[in-house]
């Protein structure tokens, strides 16, 4: 157990930058490694904090983004604020993604407001927004195959019986 904790050790310092290897050369356990390196450099920085509240204040999905990719860095920043050990209360998780959304869906935003009898969940609204998601391209596909049809039942009679003379 010893020789593996000793190569752990000695894999942990090769690796690491110069001046980062020096303030833990005196170190001969992982977890010794890990409290010093958490110390020094996982600190919860004020300037780090103001920037993820600023990205998730002012982030907006453009029309033609997915769905999905907005919702994975909203979330993505929400655990990035977590991790900084500051909670944002569930509404306004729900009000905050409601309103990145761009100006298209701004009906579906209304009646999710307005059906709302208790308070706003978070992953309720998430649930609305994949599944309103998943309505709007059913719908794109099926408009699109019936355009389709309208086009070719509107030129098929003209075709039909026709005689080049």
């Amino acid at each position: 157990m010893d020789e593996i904790r000793l190569n752990s050790v000695a894999t942990i310092q090769m690796h690491l930058f110069e001046p980062v290897y020096y303030t833990i050369q005196s170190c001969f356990m992982t977890f010794q490694f890990w409290n010093i390196l958490s110390n020094t450099y996982e600190k919860n920085v004020a300037a780090t904090k103001i920037y993820l509240i600023q990205r998730l204040y002012n982030l907006r999905m453009k029309e033609l983004d997915s769905i999905q990719t907005h919702l994975n860095e909203y979330e993505s920043i929400n655990s990035q604020i977590s991790a900084q050990g500051m909670m944002i209360q569930d509404k306004l998780k729900a009000l905050l993604l409601m309103s990145s959304l761009p100006p298209s869906w701004e009906n579906f935003v209304t009646s999710v407001c307005n059906a709302s009898t208790t308070t706003i969940k978070h992953s309720e609204v998430t649930s609305s927004i994949l599944s309103e998601d998943s309505q709007r391209k059913t719908f794109a596909h099926e408009f699109a195959n019936d355009a389709f049809m309208v086009q070719s039942s509107a030129d098929w009679p003209n075709n039909q019986g026709r005689s080049s003379s």
